[in-house]
């Protein structure tokens, strides 16, 4: 039976790269994670939502994922805790968690190689307190 999880701030814990490096050695980071592929960073934000949807899963909260794919769009939705308006900027930055054994890397690495190898855009689009999060990418052409 699935419990409930109370986010607070005592659950967001930052830290440094050779932490997140002995933590999650060898991490996929799409096919060859540098953008030279058309969709690097879309296969980093996919798996790292997707992730952290199955975390939330098992912390008893969302349990459906909505991804969709156009041509230079790319949209994923979750149905977990969400994300506090305060920690929007704060999930992008290298290091930045919520959990307890997190990196805090996929993120930041999928928004990086989103803007600056593909001049797209990477952001929330929407979260909601106990509905879940939407994140969008738009790759400009």
């Amino acid at each position: 039976m699935a419990t409930t999880s109370n986010y607070t701030e005592e659950n967001i814990k930052s830290l440094d790269w050779r932490e997140h490096i002995r933590l999650r050695p060898g991490m996929y980071i799409g096919k060859s994670g540098d953008g030279s592929s058309p969709d690097d960073g879309i296969y980093v934000l996919l798996k790292e939502v997707i992730d952290n949807c199955v975390d939330e899963f098992v912390m008893g909260e969302g349990k459906v994922i909505d991804i969709t794919i156009n041509d230079d769009f790319v949209s994923v939705r979750d149905f977990g805790r969400g994300i506090p308006r305060k920690n929007f900027k704060l999930i992008f930055n290298p290091g930045f968690t919520t959990k307890n054994k997190g990196w805090g890397l996929g993120l930041s690495l999928s928004k990086r190689i989103i803007e600056d190898y593909h001049k797209g855009i990477l952001r929330i689009k929407k979260s909601i307190i106990g509905k879940g999060t939407n994140f969008e990418i738009i790759i400009k052409k």
